[in-house]
């Protein structure tokens, strides 16, 4: 019922920005229920698939990580369990937008990738993270000194090209949708 929610409210979100905005004259928004009462059910049902899909993998994932218990895996699993935190959570639909669902997807299935092969390669594991999280840390200082109307378009950018980078450096065959290296995403930070 929640995800059900999330996604009724991402497809609201997604009709009142392609007209621009809330409507404030009676005759605009008026237009706009019409169009939600068309448009809506079924934008609403698309997003719910996509989710669904995103809410079985994540679940699927998480339950693998419950049963990963060797100390080798500790952080590597740690940092997995983190990293599906912050994709999926109640309200991750509109928080994310209809935009990027689909990115949501792969990188939930990217990290299912990782944690299928993470016994078998804990060593480069280790040395993927230690790519990839000074990055993100520096990322995360950056966005919580900005106040919100300082985070320009091509920061929060920024915030899904380290996205990106996870899936290029942890699960490649998947592939990663903009050309992100560390190199890159250390000079943009």
């Amino acid at each position: 019922e929640i995800l059900r929610g999330d996604c009724v409210m991402a497809a609201a979100d997604d009709l009142i920005d392609e007209v621009g905005g809330p409507m404030w004259e009676s005759a605009a928004f008026d237009a706009l229920v019409d169009t939600a009462r068309e448009e809506m059910p079924a934008l609403a049902s698309r997003l719910l698939r996509t989710a669904s899909e995103i809410h079985v993998t994540a679940e699927r994932v998480r339950s693998t990580l419950r049963r990963m218990t060797a100390p080798t895996l500790a952080d590597g699993v740690a940092d997995a369990r983190r990293h599906l935190d912050r994709l999926v959570y109640p309200g991750f639909v509109t928080a994310t937008g209809r935009e990027r669902l689909g990115d949501v997807l792969r990188y939930v299935r990217a990290i299912e990738f990782r944690v299928d092969r993470m016994p078998d390669e804990t060593s480069r594991d280790r040395s993927r993270m230690a790519e990839i999280l000074p990055l993100e840390r520096r990322y995360a200082r950056l966005l919580d000194s900005l106040p919100v109307d300082r985070r320009t378009p091509e920061f929060v950018g920024l915030g899904w090209t380290l996205e990106e980078l996870r899936v290029s450096l942890f699960a490649q065959t998947l592939g990663a949708a903009r050309g992100a290296s560390t190199v890159k995403v250390a000079r943009a930070l």
